[in-house]
Parts: C-alpha cells; structure tokens; sequence
C-alpha cells in the first residue's frame, strides 16, 4: 500500500501546475509572426505563404529572451538553416535513394543541436520539422526548392523584426527586478550597520538594525518569482 501512495504522490507531484499565468503577450506575438505572412501570400498571390508562415511560427517559438545578440544569432540560425533544410527537402522529396539517407543526416543534426541548450533544441526542432514538411510535398521542379527556401527566410527574417524590433519582449523582467531588489535591500542594510559602527553601536545581535527582515522579504520575493519562472515568456 506504501509503493501505491508513493506512486499516486510522484504522479500528483509530475501533473502539477505552477501559478503563473498564461503569456498573453508572447501568444499574441507568435500568431502575428504566423498569421501576417500568410495574408501577405494571400493578398500578393506569391503562393509562399505557408512557408513564410511556418517559418515565422518557427522564429518566434526559437526566441527564448535573452540579450539582444543572443536571440538574434539563435533567429537568424533558424532563417539560414531553415531555409537551407527546406531547400534540401524538395529536392530530394522526389528521389526516395536520396531522402532516406539524406533525412537521417538531417535528423542527426538537428538532434546534435542540443548540445546548445533550449536555443539549439528548439532551432533543431523546427528545422527537423521544416525538412520533413519539404519531403511530404515532393516537386520535380528543382527551382520549387529554391522559392521554398527563400520564403522561409523571408518567414524568419520577419519573425527576427518583430521580436527585435517592433515587439521585444522582455521574459524575465520581473526576475531580474526581483533580484535587484534584494541587492537594495541587502545595500540598505550593509549602510545601516555601517552607520552603527561609525556612531559607535555595539555590533551583537541587539545593536543591529532592523533591516534584515526587508532584506529576508526581499530574497523570498526573488526565490518566488524565480520559482514562477517556469517557462521563458513572463511579461
């Protein structure tokens, strides 16, 4: 009966939800990155739209915060190898010799991206996905492959603008506020005690300040937020 209450307790304890609530901002923005290239297919009649979208969608799933540099750099190897693997995926979507052994590599690749951290496995992912997606559609024509793959650039490029330029988010600023608060409070602290000193306090338990209760509250709001942080998007 013991195993069985352990059991039931891991399973409640995997199945639990955290506090935080939904991020409505990085929701909105992931569907702007997806929905605007494919009106722009749409209302043009260029007919890339599913892969601009696929690669906006992509794009705004791989920003996971961070400096500027960083997520730039992690976009920007989504665009080129993204582009490069729906490229690679048509022309071998119609040479069954050639896609097998070609999507092994492929898949090898995008898994090895791991070893960058969530950055590389979710660039990895979407590329993987974005190769496969080519294989499914196959087309003899081999500029078909090069339309693809500059449609998914075009797809990313504007998944880069928008979390860049037009809308960043900044995931975990209410962490770092949350951190800095316990810097003040543990400053405020070190200058009263400081202040003692000079005035001449005696420096046992009794003759300190009071402060260390605002610098305790302030490093249990930090342990809660950073706690909270569960996933990268928190506006």
């Amino acid at each position: 009966m013991s195993r069985l209450r352990r059991a039931v307790k891991d399973v409640r304890a995997a199945t639990a939800l955290a506090p935080a609530r939904p991020a409505y901002a990085a929701g909105i923005r992931a569907a702007l990155a997806t929905v605007v290239p494919l009106l722009v297919g749409s209302v043009l009649g260029i007919g890339g739209g599913t892969w601009m979208s696929l690669a906006g969608f992509s794009g705004a799933i791989a920003d996971r915060g961070g400096p500027y540099q960083t997520r730039a750099g992690t976009i920007g190897a989504l665009a080129v190898a993204g582009a490069l693997a729906a490229a690679l995926g048509t022309l071998a979507s119609s040479r069954l010799a050639l896609a097998i052994p070609l999507m092994c590599v492929v898949a090898v690749a995008c898994s090895l991206a791991r070893v960058w951290g969530n950055a590389g496995a979710s660039v990895g992912g979407s590329v993987l996905t974005i190769f496969v997606i080519a294989l499914a559609f196959p087309s003899a024509d081999p500029a078909e492959a090069l339309r693809r793959g500059g449609f998914t650039l075009i797809g990313a490029l504007w998944a880069m603008v928008l979390a860049l330029v037009l809308w960043p988010l900044r995931p975990y600023r209410p962490v770092r506020a949350a951190v800095a608060g316990c810097y003040r409070a543990l400053a405020d602290y070190a200058a009263a005690i400081a202040s003692g000193v000079v005035a001449g306090t005696d420096a046992d338990a009794s003759g300190l300040p009071a402060g260390s209760v605002a610098v305790r509250v302030a490093l249990e709001e930090a342990r809660a937020r950073i706690a909270r942080v569960h996933t990268p998007y928190h506006s």
